[in-house]
């Protein structure tokens, strides 16, 4: 049933009305579906409900072996020292304005500069083919991470034998932060392996197959390795210097800093879907290009959710059960493992009024796309300025004529081919704007009383 499940979260991938209609006509028959040891979370208040009960359906023995730069708060259970964790780091990196506001303001800048890359390497051509991902999407969102969390390529050498791919395009703007430029952009892509190899993998829900588990075991040794030498270098604005300052070990900056960056390949996939899904609605993507063409990216933002409504990232999330409970109505046995389809609930008509429209103005109530509970996503708020800003900047800058089906590498988004032609009009950036990053409440850890465990108390957006 494992290989089953992986399966169809890699479909989904490509062809996710199907699995919306499978899982939707599930939800219709039950709310909680039970087959075997394999349970399906498939209404809203079902997957609210297993989000709320962080004490009977956990994800430490789900995604903890995964964690291949050491433990972090994802492969962690409600405790005291999770609770610790990750107020610590949701202080630096969530619930920080200053945070948001910088990492916004660095991947608009980024953009700009990869525009211009990309416009001198064109020669004055007025339609170009280009890999969104690779020659767009992911330089940007990778500098931009990389000097927000205080990572500099002063050494960028030691990073060029690992690097597996070479920069199609010429250095940007980025060359301000080392001496060699190409040294910078070579590294740039180098770390963008890691995440997409490394991020790809952790993301899926069962254990890599077909040896590549070695493979990431290397890679994760090689970004630990850089990552060890990089803390003691750091600038004291970054997130590793405040880390620093807050007496963090070299051990512990490694693996909350690693483990944060890995959330760098869920933001790459998260812009190339959305901006496939507009792309496929040009009443909605002409309507989101006005918005981007005034650095209205707020508006933008509401575009970005409703398109990963209809295609999220995660569109079932593995818990497990370590023993006796109920879901609803459902017995399930212990040592069960519980899938929370979050696409399913989505299109749940319980929540969402009229669920088949796409919709930009639906409250934040509806989505599901960051989790929910003790573990919803501690980038949620870089996510929603990252986000929005990568798919602002591609609505105004380009106009796409032509796309191809993205592909995939595991989960992580590989390549996204299009054909385009440049804009005039460009994102206004406003420094002093600040963001509806609607950040995560912080759930305390509670006492394991009732075991059969109840609704949750609160909507997760």
């Amino acid at each position: 049933m494992g290989a089953i499940f992986e399966l169809l979260s890699l479909e989904a991938q490509r062809r996710p009305f199907l699995l919306r209609n499978v899982l939707g006509t599930m939800r219709r028959w039950a709310p909680v579906s039970k087959f075997g040891k394999i349970v399906f979370a498939l209404s809203a208040a079902a997957v609210d409900e297993a989000y709320g009960r962080p004490q009977d359906f956990v994800n430490g023995p789900v995604y903890a072996p995964k964690l291949k730069l050491g433990p972090m708060i994802l492969g962690l259970d409600p405790s005291v020292a999770y609770t610790a964790q990750r107020r610590l780091l949701y202080g630096i990196v969530g619930d920080n304005q200053a945070t948001t506001s910088r990492f916004a303001v660095l991947v608009c800048e980024r953009a700009r500069a990869r525009q211009e890359a990309i416009e001198s390497a064109c020669e004055g051509k007025d339609v170009l083919r280009l890999d969104l991902v690779t020659d767009f999407i992911e330089p940007v969102l990778t500098g931009a991470l990389c000097q927000l969390m205080g990572l500099e390529f002063d050494d960028a050498a030691d990073l060029l034998t690992s690097a597996s791919v070479t920069p199609q395009l010429p250095a940007y703007s980025a060359s301000r932060i080392a001496p060699n430029a190409r040294d910078v952009e070579t590294s740039v892509a180098t770390v963008t392996q890691w995440l997409r190899k490394l991020g790809g993998s952790f993301a899926a829900s069962w254990p890599a197959p077909f040896g590549l588990e070695e493979v990431n075991e290397a890679l994760a040794k090689e970004m630990k390795s850089f990552l060890e030498a990089a803390v003691p270098k750091a600038r004291g604005d970054s997130v590793i210097g405040e880390l620093r300052d807050r007496r963090a070990s070299t051990d512990e900056i490694v693996r909350w800093v690693g483990g944060m960056m890995l959330a760098g390949a869920a933001l790459f996939k998260a812009s190339t879907i959305a901006i496939q899904e507009l792309s496929a609605r040009p009443a909605e993507h002409d309507l989101a290009q006005k918005h981007a063409d005034q650095g209205e990216i707020d508006a933008v933002a509401g575009f970005v959710w409703e398109a990963l409504r209809f295609h999220p990232l995660f569109p079932m999330v593995a818990r497990y059960c370590p023993r006796p409970t109920r879901l609803g109505a459902v017995q399930i046995d212990a040592d069960a493992t519980v899938v929370l389809a979050t696409l399913s609930a989505m299109f749940d008509p319980a929540r969402v009024q009229n669920p088949e429209d796409f919709d930009p103005l639906r409250p934040e109530r509806v989505y599901l796309l960051f989790g929910g509970g003790p573990h919803r996503c501690l980038a949620e708020t870089l996510a929603r300025v990252a986000v929005p800003e990568i798919v602002a900047h591609v609505l105004s800058a380009f106009q796409i004529e032509k796309s191809e089906v993205p592909v995939y590498d595991g989960t992580a988004v590989h390549q996204y081919e299009v054909r385009l032609k440049f804009r005039p009009a460009g994102v206004r950036h406003d420094a002093n704007r600040t963001y509806n990053t609607v950040p995560p409440v912080l759930d305390e850890p509670r006492e394991e009383t009732g075991r059969t465990g109840g609704p949750s108390s609160r909507a997760h957006a």
